[in-house]
């Protein structure tokens, strides 16, 4: 058995949460808030680009997911799934 498979074994066993944004649920606390993406991406330092690959559906590391809920001032589990 190669490194290669090895490798790609053992990433298959490990798990990497990850989260998908509930869009309407961010919509309703950028408003409750009054951020823009731009004003959000500069208060909890992610890319605006990682933003707005979240709102097409990419998902993020429960890191990421973290700083949006905090910068909003809701829990993670309201915005994420």
């Amino acid at each position: 058995m190669g490194l290669q498979t090895k490798l790609a074994d053992i990433a298959k066993e490990v798990k990497i949460m990850t989260y998908q944004l509930k869009l309407e649920a961010f919509k309703q606390a950028m408003l409750a808030k009054g951020f823009t993406i731009a004003g959000l991406s500069k208060h909890c330092g992610i890319s605006i680009t990682s933003i707005y690959g979240l709102i097409k559906g990419s998902v993020c590391k429960v890191q990421t997911a973290h700083k949006i809920a905090t910068a909003l001032d809701v829990p993670v589990t309201d915005l994420f799934k």
